[in-house]
């Protein structure tokens, strides 16, 4: 008996559901789609966007993964973070972007600290030279480890990369596999 009541308010539920997602054009499952909608508008009042929303899981996906790389602590993941966003404001690049170049620095090991020092060399490397980020990161840790560079020593060698490229034949590009022959070799 109580099985009967409750299906019978099940179905009334339901039914007036079915009119709901009439109502708002929405065939059957209409309440999922405007419970999306009243969702959207929410964000949309609090100045979020979905495309918003999917920027911030991809930083927080390539911060997560540069702070495993470099076993950053929950408080050098922080800074990894916002320094991905505070650098990116000065350059061309995305939060993403600035973390994905902090993820190359940290692959050699160079610390937290450290590659939130050279962030700045490895985004105005990657302007100058209309490559991405991470690929201007590792051109200039190949070069410091190629010539047996200290890392205090990172910006005057974005600084030499972007003056050969600029000045010569060569282009970033030839640059950049020079350096990793010499890696190899070195």
């Amino acid at each position: 008996m109580g099985m009967g009541r409750t299906a019978g308010i099940l179905g009334r539920g339901q039914s007036i559901l079915g009119a709901g997602g009439r109502m708002f054009g929405l065939a059957s499952g209409g309440l999922g789609l405007a419970a999306a909608g009243v969702a959207g508008a929410g964000l949309a009042g609090a100045g979020m966007t979905v495309g918003s929303i999917g920027s911030a899981a991809r930083l927080q996906d390539a911060v997560v993964q540069a702070a495993a790389i470099g076993r950053a602590t929950p408080n050098q993941q922080v800074r990894l973070r916002r320094s991905s966003i505070q650098y990116s404001g000065d350059y061309k690049f995305t939060p993403v972007e600035s973390a994905q170049a902090l993820e190359q620095f940290l692959r050699t090991e160079m610390g937290v600290s450290d590659s939130i020092k050279a962030l700045p060399t490895a985004l105005a490397l990657a302007q100058a030279n209309r490559v991405d980020p991470g690929n201007a990161a590792d051109v200039v840790t190949n070069l410091q480890a190629a010539f047996g560079l200290p890392m205090r020593n990172i910006g005057r060698s974005g600084d030499y990369v972007t003056a050969t490229a600029t000045s010569s034949d060569a282009t970033f590009g030839d640059i950049a596999q020079t350096l990793k022959y010499l890696g190899a070799g070195g």
